[in-house]
């Protein structure tokens, strides 16, 4: 196991599904992976009354090495719902992805996008999107108290203040705003959410004349 990889835990959820389970699962072993490595393939088998675990099982069986496939079986099938908390409970992943198994079309690199998608989340610099641990908890990067000019090429045009590190932002009127690990304030004064940024600058087209090129 290479410590230097982003564990991912992958499930599947799966009610009879004998003709989709083998090539799932093979898909799912064939991903193109870079910074991002499969600690665990997780089959929750639900209710199944087909050879649909019987696959599984034998899928791995030959798994090749490095590559964990596991079997939940479930007498009953109670949903998807049931299904998701069973893989999540024995997850062990730093991040943990699900698919179903009737997915038609998986390509090699659908983990890895996933996977950025969750990143993204954690970068987003106003804060808005969040990723969550199993445990309930905000999984957040770690940063120094900091403040940051952010400015925008791809648009051409200067984005917000990008605040991190759980500086306290007070209001005009003497309000502590809560205490956020990152937020974008607003410097273009088009913003209908003060002090915060909703991203007025781009259709403003704001330029504090240092837009790089």
């Amino acid at each position: 196991m290479d410590e230097g990889k982003i564990r991912c835990s992958v499930g599947i959820t799966a009610y009879n599904e004998e003709a989709n389970i083998g090539r799932l699962l093979q898909a799912i072993i064939d991903q193109r992976l870079y910074e991002v490595e499969i600690s665990e393939i997780i089959v929750v088998a639900s209710g199944c009354t087909d050879r649909t675990e019987e696959i599984a099982h034998q899928v791995r069986a030959g798994a090749p090495p490095g590559k964990s496939v596991s079997v939940l079986s479930s007498p009953e099938n109670r949903g998807a719902a049931d299904a998701l908390w069973l893989g999540f409970a024995v997850a062990t992943g730093h991040y943990l992805t699900f698919l179903a198994a009737d997915d038609a079309y998986v390509d090699p690199d659908h983990l890895a996008r996933q996977v950025e998608a969750i990143q993204a989340a954690g970068e987003c610099p106003s804060g808005r999107l969040t990723a969550v641990t199993k445990e309930g908890e905000l999984s957040e990067p770690d940063y120094d108290p900091e403040i940051d000019i952010v400015e925008d090429p791809e648009r051409g045009v200067s984005a917000g203040i990008f605040v991190k590190g759980k500086i306290p932002i007070e209001s005009e009127d003497g309000e502590i705003y809560e205490l956020r690990n990152r937020v974008a304030l607003c410097r273009c004064g088009h913003s209908r959410n003060k002090p915060f940024c909703d991203a007025s600058h781009v259709p403003f087209g704001f330029s504090d004349g240092h837009v790089p090129e």
